[in-house]
């Protein structure tokens, strides 16, 4: 990081640009580990943000991220019997594009997994979720 903030590179005018007038309109694009963050901005006259359009990985991974939960389902769940390490498991294949983005599913008042079948199973409260972090 400290190599990075120094780097002259930074300052280059043809790196960074400072505006010279107030920016009505701004895009940016990084890469992070879990893909392409792409933020679009529009702004009024005085430079206030009117309008913001995220374009950020877990919607670039979402096709991917359904094919592997499928493909976990299919591999994990016999008989229709779901049990809570089975559903943990399941859980990992959608956590592995985006650790940050809990899975929803219906739970009981007691937090409990509800099985397709509408029976209540207990889960292991190992991840951020089930944790409150």
């Amino acid at each position: 990081m400290r190599e990075l903030a120094h780097d002259d590179k930074l300052l280059d005018p043809e790196y960074r640009v400072l505006p010279t007038a107030t920016p009505t309109e701004g895009v940016g694009v990084v890469e992070v580990p879990r893909g392409t963050l792409i933020h679009h901005y529009q702004t009024d006259e005085r430079g206030v943000v009117q309008r913001a359009n995220l374009i950020v990985a877990t919607q670039n991974n979402a096709a991917r991220m359904a094919m592997s939960v499928e493909k976990a389902a299919k591999g994990l769940i016999h008989g229709g019997h779901v049990p809570a390490e089975v559903l943990n498991k399941i859980e990992l294949a959608f956590r592995a594009y985006d650790p940050c983005n809990g899975l929803r599913h219906p739970r009981s008042s007691r937090g409990d997994a509800v099985a397709a079948d509408g029976a209540k199973q207990k889960r292991r409260a190992n991840f951020r979720s089930d944790t409150g972090l």
